[in-house]
């Protein structure tokens, strides 16, 4: 096949020559190399040794758009038809990056209602028991 799954890439890299290896922790490493990622949590193989080869040579900060766009036909066209990409590397990172932070907020709200309601529950039967000592007088 010609696709590896993202959440084995990790592992993948970690097990390659030493000239192409990222080690372990290489998280941060994938998130930079700014990969295609395809339909079904798939990378293509191409695209993940284009990234490692940008990471060997220290080259990750060029645009792929600018290379893709001259590089020789014969190389764009060889994809196979269930090549669609969907995400990146670096997207995937930033969704994930925000989803927790609604998650924390999330949390501080539903923290905020639960202090809210038991601050109210208190006042609630502080006037109950003022009324029936009142009732008793």
């Amino acid at each position: 096949t010609q696709f590896i799954r993202y959440d084995h890439l990790s592992d993948f890299v970690d097990i390659l020559e030493p000239s192409l290896r990222v080690p372990k922790a290489n998280h941060l490493v994938i998130v930079a190399m700014d990969l295609p990622i395809c339909e079904n949590d798939r990378m293509h193989c191409v695209d993940t040794l284009n990234g490692l080869t940008k990471y060997f040579l220290g080259t990750l900060h060029i645009l792929v758009e600018s290379i893709e766009a001259n590089a020789p036909v014969v190389i764009r066209k060889n994809r196979p038809k269930d090549y669609h990409p969907i995400t990146t590397t670096a997207q995937r990172q930033h969704e994930i990056y925000l989803c927790g932070l609604d998650l924390k907020v999330f949390g501080l709200m539903l923290n905020d209602v639960e202090m809210n309601e038991k601050a109210e529950k208190q006042y609630l039967e502080k006037l109950l028991v003022m009324d029936l000592l009142n009732q008793m007088n």
